[in-house]
């Protein structure tokens, strides 16, 4: 379980002689039953909606020219960041 160190600070009111003490509170803070696990979720194969599918650049697999720079236009680079965005979403 993890837990993360916390510290409260404070007064005490003693209600009985009507003073005030100023105090600190350190301990641990930790979710109890909150645990890692599950592993990945993969979501379901789907079409692209109609117009949704960003048509992405060509890339070269073999890495014959790795050192050659990529170039979008804007509108690709928009293209490419709202695919990322929908793709991202679709899987919450």
């Amino acid at each position: 379980m993890a837990e993360v160190p916390i510290q409260i600070s404070g007064m005490l009111y003693d209600l009985l002689n009507k003073t005030t003490q100023r105090v600190v509170l350190m301990g641990n803070a930790s979710i109890i039953g909150l645990s890692v696990g599950g592993g990945p979720i993969i979501p379901p194969d789907s079409t692209p909606p109609p117009g949704g599918g960003a048509e992405l650049p060509e890339t070269s697999d073999s890495g014959e020219n790795s050192t050659d720079e990529v170039t979008l236009t804007r509108a690709e680079l928009d293209a490419l960041v709202d695919e990322a965005v929908r793709k991202d979403r679709a899987r919450r």
